[in-house]
């Protein structure tokens, strides 16, 4: 009703979560007032590391409501110790005003809160969510960096069923995460996509990733395994060695694997980045209006 569409822009405005634009054009009647939603009523911080140049590359960033960024920093950090991202948490709750969660996104497990698997060895063990939930009294998520990936890229592929997507990071083990049915399958104990010792006999970190044979066997391998238990529609392979000549050596290599019994689909990606950052930032939006339109 009117009285309660009055009552409801009332309060977004006493609490400045949308504020009066301007007036509508009047058709002969009383003219009436737009109201535009407030962006900034409510801010999420973003922190989450990947490889880069065979570095650490952590990056902070605060989006708004609309998803749009407002703060950025990035570092290399060559050793995460679990206190690592307090300076950039601190910073960016000095700058930005309501900032009501934190998002992480790392390269490993969490379950019940616990680190049970990270490539940043000295956050394994640690209660990572409640340490942080606690010292700067906020809620905390914390994804795993490709199941974010993939969360960020499922997009671009709607029409599909089954999609995994593989990071190769280089100087650590590769890890996996697979979208089925629209959403993004973590597994008992958030264990699906822990991929680095599936092939015990293949040593990801000390690879020579521009020996394209030896490279290309490799990861063929990996995909038919992937086929034989999953079927998966499309792969996804991000890594930053890629090269043209790649993916259709992979392609050939699997198809042979499986004895030309199944066609296998790769995209190879360079936006390994872009669809983490958006993943992630789906995810703490996701959590804010959770919190912002809960019933009462």
């Amino acid at each position: 009703s009117v009285v309660t569409v009055k009552s409801v822009l009332e309060e977004m405005t006493e609490s400045g979560e949308a504020f009066p634009w301007h007036t509508a054009p009047s058709g002969g009647g009383r003219p009436s007032m737009l109201y535009q939603y407030q962006p900034s009523f409510r801010h999420a911080l973003i922190i989450y590391g990947f490889q880069k140049n065979e570095g650490n590359l952590i990056r902070a960033l605060v989006i708004d409501l609309y998803g749009s960024c407002v703060w950025r920093r990035e570092t290399v950090i060559p050793d995460v110790q679990p206190d690592s991202f307090c300076p950039y948490i601190e910073e960016a709750l000095r700058e930005i005003p309501n900032v009501n969660v934190i998002g992480f996104g790392l390269p490993g497990v969490e379950e019940n809160g616990v680190i049970t698997a990270n490539d940043y060895n000295r956050l394994v063990g640690l209660s990572f969510s409640d340490y942080y939930q606690q010292k700067y009294n906020l809620p905390v998520i914390c994804l795993n960096d490709v199941n974010a990936a993939v969360k960020g890229c499922m997009s671009a592929y709607t029409e599909i069923r089954c999609l995994v997507g593989i990071y190769f990071p280089r100087i650590y083990p590769p890890g996996a995460g697979m979208v089925i049915g629209g959403g993004v399958h973590t597994g008992a104990h958030n264990f699906a996509g822990e991929i680095g010792h599936l092939l015990p006999d293949i040593d990801w970190m000390s690879m020579d990733y521009g020996n394209s044979q030896t490279v290309c066997s490799a990861i063929a391998q990996l995909l038919a395994i992937y086929c034989r238990i999953l079927a998966p529609d499309r792969f996804i392979l991000y890594g930053d060695f890629f090269r043209e000549e790649y993916a259709p050596l992979i392609q050939s290599g699997a198809n042979e694997l499986l004895g030309g019994r199944y066609d296998v689909n790769i995209t190879v990606s360079s936006t390994f980045e872009k669809d983490f950052e958006h993943g992630l930032s789906l995810s703490v939006l996701q959590k804010i209006n959770d919190t912002l339109f809960q019933p009462k």
